[in-house]
């Protein structure tokens, strides 16, 4: 037997078996796209500050190295943009149940890297919206930091206890989060806000990923449905002059 005529048989035995199966695998995938887009468009919807601002990511960051930074290029975000399409962040920073005060910083890329040349830190790379994460890269370093409060290249800064928030042009600048102190060891909650309704579009592109396939998995079990077996009776036939020779034979 070829192997085409193999897969020909498999199909007319299993074919209706594997779109069925595919049609539920479908059916799960679409409720957890709408329930996804209907969570994005509930948060856009309550997390808009007095600025215009959303609530997009939120993590908590505990890091044994001295800096985390963020730069203009190299982030990697959900869905496919750059720094310049988001527009400003406002990036909020609590520590105020670790114990120590913290520091925001915005600098020139150039000052930045100077700045932490020889320190250990960790470089954002990535931010996720589901689940709210950040990815990172390591980079080594022995050396600590000169106190940031004392210099002056920052563009502009917060610091202390408690949430502060800064707003940070990403397209240009890079940011620094670190202790006041300069010392090693991060433990803070981090919330960066954009004016870019990132949560209202991933939320739409969630409904309609649901709602695509919701329909084609319908569409799928519907056609392999199973359809009852109906046994119609024979047909009764009469053969012309039968009756007539029983009653000459009676």
């Amino acid at each position: 037997m070829s192997i085409f005529a193999f897969i020909k048989r498999f199909l007319i035995r299993y074919g209706k078996v594997i779109i069925r199966t595919g049609g539920i695998i479908g059916l799960i995938a679409a409720v957890f796209f709408l329930l996804s887009g209907i969570y994005f468009l509930s948060q856009n919807s309550t997390t808009k500050d007095s600025q215009g601002f959303f609530s997009t990511w939120g993590f908590n960051v505990q890091k044994d190295s001295s800096a985390i930074v963020l730069e203009p290029d190299g982030i990697e975000f959900d869905i496919n943009w750059d720094m310049g399409s988001i527009g400003v962040f406002k990036v909020l920073t609590d520590m105020e149940t670790r114990g120590k005060e913290f520091f925001i910083g915005s600098a020139s890329v150039e000052d930045a890297r100077s700045y932490l040349t020889g320190v250990e830190y960790d470089k954002i790379t990535g931010l996720w919206i589901f689940p709210p994460r950040a990815d990172y890269q390591r980079f080594n370093g022995d050396t600590l930091p000169v106190d940031p409060v004392s210099q002056d290249f920052w563009i502009d800064t917060i610091s202390g206890k408690g949430t502060k928030e800064l707003i940070w042009d990403p397209e240009h600048d890079s940011l620094i989060i670190m202790n006041a102190d300069g010392s090693a060891g991060l433990d803070l909650n981090i919330q960066v806000k954009t004016k870019a309704a990132v949560l209202f579009i991933a939320g739409i592109g969630g409904l309609m990923i649901g709602v695509f396939l919701l329909l084609l998995s319908l569409m799928a079990i519907l056609y392999t449905r199973r359809t009852p077996n109906v046994v119609y009776p024979k047909p009764l036939i009469i053969y012309p002059g039968k009756e007539e020779n029983q009653e000459a034979a009676g």
